[in-house]
């Protein structure tokens, strides 16, 4: 199909079409098809969903330049064992066809539900769970408590002075931010930047 994040919206419309075709009850996608590794795999486990697919340039190669794969995290919410995709990949050899359902694009732009068929697509904000799991499992107060209290850490390159800022502003603004950094991908893409 080519790089992931260029192609993310026409692999997701497929994706959900076979899923639709072939009996899956509801698949949740990120705002946009965009999801982070971990946020997916958050919602793998805070749904006690049978697992998830993950498209990821960096997981799994394939294509023609290797650019865009595709990897496979289980209920745990973690990527399979070998023994699950040793299974995957010896079924794969018998494949002759596959099914898909004809439909119009699913809008991925609108958070909600919507019917493809008989299956549930629900498309979530990719950040608001995972940002309330890191608030769960980091003190934020407590951080922004040591950077109020260090005022002479250096600037870790980008990391001090723009955390010291986010922290300040709290984590609604942290999440918004990285739904725009999330965004900006598929048009840095475009041009070639990674």
């Amino acid at each position: 199909i080519g790089n992931n994040k260029t192609w993310l919206d026409r692999a997701s419309q497929v994706i959900l079409r076979m899923a639709a075709a072939n009996g899956a009850a509801k698949v949740i996608v990120g705002q946009g098809g965009i999801l982070s590794t971990p946020a997916a795999s958050n919602l793998i486990r805070e749904n006690k969903t049978d697992g998830g697919f993950i498209l990821s340039a960096s997981h799994n190669p394939g294509g023609i330049d290797e650019d865009f794969g595709i990897k496979y995290n289980i209920a745990n919410g973690g990527p399979a064992p070998e023994s699950v995709t040793a299974k995957i990949f010896e079924n794969t050899k018998g494949i002759s066809g596959y099914k898909t359902l004809e439909t119009p694009d699913i809008d991925l732009s609108a958070i909600g539900e919507t019917e493809v068929g008989t299956m549930t697509v629900e498309v979530v904000d990719p950040v608001t769970e995972y940002a309330a799991l890191m608030e769960e499992l980091f003190d934020f107060d407590a951080i922004r408590a040591l950077l109020a209290a260090c005022p002479n850490l250096p600037d870790l390159g980008s990391g001090r002075g723009s955390l010291g800022k986010l922290l300040a502003l709290g984590t609604a603004a942290v999440a918004s931010i990285a739904l725009i950094l999330f965004v900006l991908i598929p048009f840095m893409a475009d041009r070639g930047t990674d």
